[in-house]
């Protein structure tokens, strides 16, 4: 048999596995349309308890729920099965119940100031509980996948360039990715290393004051280059910062596919073989996702950790939102640790530049055409955490701004192509980031009431006992439900 036969036999065998494992990971939900359903009968309860049953049934549905709630969570077996289905479906009962009861027995007009004050919080309250259910929605049954081994034949294995991009890190730091991607468990004559330099650039050497850094740099790379048996990269300029860097690095490379790798983040020998086979099995896969691994605590982290153990922040990310994102074909590209397929990247004219995440806005529009991801929940990087506050700083702006950016740019919500669930699932991620403007609400809201006397929040005690406290309580239990030690609610 011809090779080009034998690996289209090969790969429509495995594609065949890959076809049915991914019908079977998808048990639960086993599509969008009952979810839908199950949310229009959720809406209809709130309806139909809210007309028909007094105060006190009130009070008791909403902390027997509560109840309900607290006995699932307590059993970790309750996180994988249809429990976790159950556990859902009350937590979003009880902010619908508030929802509904909010909407139309709180808010009343009595002049227009307090109408003001009353209208920005119940603004601040319709984001959070927006944020609320579409994470209850992202995470109802994360993907938990299976590996997809490499053919046995090397014969057939693809070709694939790693792409190290820098601008202004130490160039031993650069060295050592290198170094270890230069190590990876893959035939070498089928590995092309790039180290992508967009801080010895042209325009950088030619400047009166800082040439001589610029030039010190790229002298030092090209040796690291040789010496690791990787080629070196730059360019005229830093139009277009990351984004353009990798451009400038996919002209100048062929690979079948493409490892990303921050020049900070030193992968393991087993990442190519860990993420390929997932390529060769869907010829529709565009995409594959590993984690961020940082040995080093973030300065958050160290500043409030107090000496006791702190999650890291990316863990929540990583470990238990991207999975779930992963069950909706929603996981999309995190600037590292990721292969591609570059007849698909070049598709889309290779690394988006609209926004400053480029690396979300890729996937965002690899996925309206059509094609699929995959979110491999193996670390297989390893990595460093901003060390300084400013640094922390600037990274989660940038994080915040690109997202903004997609969200006002491209309409993710209403943007054609996506599907539905995937319009929710990227819509969440831009939503979450405007955080900052409900948390300001909420810190001005009591002294409003208190030093300004504004009426801003009409109920009593009573309707506060059956319906914002049990709420309040379920979104706790939510966070301990899905995230675990993985988040600290009052971080």
């Amino acid at each position: 048999m011809a090779p080009d036969t034998h690996r289209t036999v090969h790969i429509h065998r495995r594609r065949g596995l890959a076809e049915r494992a991914f019908r079977a990971a998808r048990t639960f939900p086993p599509s969008l349309a009952p979810l839908i359903f199950v949310a229009a009968l959720l809406a209809y309860m709130v309806n139909l308890r809210e007309a028909h049953f007094g105060s006190l049934v009130q009070l008791a549905s909403g902390w027997v729920c509560v109840g309900l709630l607290f006995a699932i969570g307590r059993f970790p077996a309750t996180r994988r099965n249809a429990w976790r289905l159950v556990f859902v479906l009350l937590s979003g009962y009880l902010t619908l119940r508030y929802l509904w009861w909010r909407s139309f027995e709180t808010l009343i007009y009595t002049n227009m100031v307090d109408f003001a004050g009353m209208a920005l919080l119940f603004a601040a309250e319709l984001y959070s509980i927006t944020v609320h259910l579409l994470g209850l929605f992202v995470n109802v049954w994360p993907m938990e996948r299976a590996p997809e081994p490499m053919p046995d034949d090397r014969a057939i294995w693809p070709t694939v360039d790693i792409l190290i991009p820098t601008y202004s890190e130490d160039p031993e730091i650069v060295r050592l990715t290198a170094l270890a991607a230069s190590q990876v468990d893959y035939p070498r004559s089928l590995v092309r290393i790039y180290i992508c330099d967009d801080g010895g650039t042209l325009a950088k050497r030619a400047h009166p004051e800082k040439g001589g850094e610029a030039w010190k740099r790229r002298y030092r790379l090209m040796e690291i280059a040789k010496e690791v048996g990787a080629e070196y990269l730059t360019r005229e300029t830093n139009r277009s910062a990351k984004a353009g860097n990798l451009n400038h690095a996919l002209t100048h490379s062929k690979g079948e596919f493409v490892l990303f790798l921050d020049c900070d983040h030193v992968p393991t020998a087993e990442i190519l073989q860990r993420t390929l086979g997932y390529f060769l099995a869907d010829p529709k896969l565009f995409l594959v996702q590993t984690p961020h691994f940082f040995v080093n605590a973030a300065p958050a982290e160290k500043a409030i950790g107090s000496g006791a153990p702190v999650p890291d922040e990316s863990e929540m990310f990583y470990r238990v939102i991207h999975p779930g994102l992963d069950s909706w074909n929603a996981s999309y590209f995190c600037g590292s640790a990721a292969v591609m397929r570059r007849t698909f990247l070049m598709e889309v004219g290779g690394m988006s530049g609209q926004s400053i995440t480029e690396d979300a806005e890729t996937a965002f529009e690899l996925h309206r055409r059509g094609y699929r991801s995959v979110y491999v929940n193996h670390p297989m990087v390893c990595g460093l955490a901003p060390e300084s506050y400013a640094d922390y700083m600037l990274q989660h702006t940038r994080w915040a701004q690109g997202m903004v950016q997609i969200f006002i740019l491209h309409d993710p919500l209403f943007v054609p192509g996506l599907t539905l669930a995937q319009r929710l699932c990227y819509f969440n991620c831009c939503l979450f980031w405007f955080f900052g403007i409900a948390r300001v609400i909420y810190f001005i809201a009591p002294a409003a009431f208190l030093i300004f006397r504004l009426a801003i929040y009409h109920a009593s005690a009573p309707q506060i006992m059956a319906y914002a406290f049990p709420y309040v309580v379920s979104t706790f239990l939510v966070t301990d439900f899905f995230f675990g030690r993985t988040r600290r609610p009052f971080f």
